[in-house]
């Protein structure tokens, strides 16, 4: 969602005849948030946009479906310095059983 950078997106859609509404722009955020002049540039009030939805949730929805590689990478560094501590640990114990 973009409510963290002070824009707020809302809208509507159709889904075998059932309307919905929602706010979400994306399902996943982004490393670094957009700037509220760049959403609002992409969302002018009144614009028709493509909505893409959960087949079997239909009112869970996004304007921009997908996963951004920022948001990837945030969630692989904590496993990735835990895997390299828990290497070094391994290295430091095989070094003290061989003394």
């Amino acid at each position: 969602m973009s409510r963290n950078s002070g824009a707020h997106v809302r809208y509507r859609y159709t889904v075998e005849g059932i309307d919905y509404e929602a706010d979400r722009i994306r399902l996943v955020e982004k490393l670094w948030r957009d700037q509220r002049s760049e959403i609002v540039a992409r969302y002018p009030e009144g614009r028709r946009v493509t909505v893409a939805y959960d087949p079997l949730n239909h009112s869970r929805a996004a304007l921009e479906p997908g996963t951004s590689w920022g948001a990837v990478t945030k969630k692989m560094i904590a496993p990735l310095v835990l895997g390299i501590a828990g290497l070094g640990l391994i290295w430091v114990g095989v070094s003290h059983v061989r003394r």
